[in-house]
């Protein structure tokens, strides 16, 4: 992270012409020295939301109205056909069969509410994140037994990625979120050794395909989520700090980019004992104990994925696997959450549907579980 952090620092200063006077006043690398270099840079004029304010402030503001919690978040998810159980037995490996991803992401401003505010720090504003993430993506054909390529399912193929993003928060409780990845594909991913890994702790059958993985190739990633309401009922939207027992969330979403180019739209519900949809805790809101149940429904328009297809300049050779991307593919997903003080867990068990002609639609479900661990400092 401090690594991240000083790259982001001195690509900031190269393009703020404030930095001669910020890094006399303040400690070299510090949050405060972070934060007001990348204020008025080109990674809020261009990466993220120009009209939020960065604020940069540490401890209450001069005019004696309270702080806004300036807290740091972390989000570890895993994702396995192990942690998936059908029939009283683990999932088998098919399709994405295995992953993970590390985010972190801390205050950066608030600006008053449009209708209800006068405040930067009151609970009515629109609130702006920034962080980054890292990740891992493995996919294999169902067969990982046989040494040759299947010719009538996926291919093997590993994604390796790192990015940063911006998440702005609105008074109805929605969101926006956009963000922008280095990736990875092929061999120096590291799908063969993790996987590996993964099946030797658990006692799995190991993978003998991995020499027929899609080719390596470089990639950039654009993607972007939204969310435009809440509902706390069928007809009712939500307000900030509403307590409820039920509510759901419409989000738009998207990948753009030489690896990935989708769009989808899904709806996600909860049942239980809930706090706000997106409670960051940053608006003096903190994570009381809550149980809740939730399901996600996803409709995804596949235009290009080089997981199948190969990348756009190291074209997949015929002897990988199908490339008869399936261009509609749905997602769908039911689990639990705990939250309690600084700490949350959430379990899913998701179905995806097959990727690949070859696949019948009807009969060819692969499930996985998801398990989020996160924390609030």
């Amino acid at each position: 992270m401090k690594f991240f952090l000083l790259i982001a620092a001195c690509s900031a200063a190269f393009l703020n012409p404030a930095f001669g006077q910020q890094h006399q006043t303040r400690p070299a690398f510090s949050p405060q020295t972070i934060c007001s270099l990348v204020r008025n840079s080109f990674f809020q004029r261009w990466l993220f939301f120009p009209d939020i304010p960065i604020g940069c402030e540490k401890g209450p503001p001069q005019d004696g109205t309270p702080s806004i919690h300036k807290k740091l978040h972390n989000k570890l998810i895993f994702d396995n056909d192990f942690f998936a159980v059908v029939d009283g037995k683990a999932s088998g490996d098919s399709n994405y069969t295995q992953g993970f991803r590390y985010e972190t992401f801390f205050f950066g401003g608030a600006v008053p509410s449009r209708e209800f505010s006068s405040s930067p720090n009151s609970a009515d504003t629109e609130r702006f994140y920034f962080g980054w993430d890292f990740g891992q993506e493995i996919y294999t054909p169902e067969d990982i037994t046989k040494t040759t390529a299947p010719i009538d399912d996926r291919p093997y193929a590993a994604v390796l990625y790192l990015g940063v993003f911006a998440e702005k928060y609105f008074e109805n409780e929605g969101y926006t979120k956009v963000g922008l990845d280095l990736a990875i594909l092929g061999p120096l991913a590291g799908g063969k050794a993790s996987q590996a890994g993964v099946h030797t702790l658990n006692n799995s059958t190991l993978p003998r395909g991995w020499k027929n993985q899609i080719s390596g190739e470089m990639g950039v990633i654009y993607r972007f989520e939204i969310v435009p309401i809440v509902y706390c009922g069928f007809f009712d939207l939500c307000q900030r700090g509403e307590k409820r027992h039920f509510d759901i969330a419409p989000k738009i979403k998207g990948k753009i980019g030489n690896l990935f180019t989708d769009f989808s739209v899904e709806g996600t519900f909860r049942v239980g004992l809930l706090e706000p949809y997106f409670n960051t805790g940053f608006a003096g809101i903190p994570w009381h104990a809550q149980f809740h149940f939730f399901g996600r429904s996803e409709i995804r328009a596949v235009l290009y994925n080089a997981t199948i297809e190969g990348g756009l300049i190291n074209q997949q050779p015929e002897n990988k696997g199908s490339d008869n991307i399936r261009h509609l593919y749905t997602e769908n997903e039911l689990g639990f959450s705990l939250k309690f003080s600084k700490f949350s867990f959430d379990y899913g068990l998701v179905y995806q549907s097959p990727e690949i002609e070859e696949k019948e639609f009807a009969y060819n479900f692969h499930s996985f579980g998801r398990l989020v661990f996160s924390s609030r400092f």
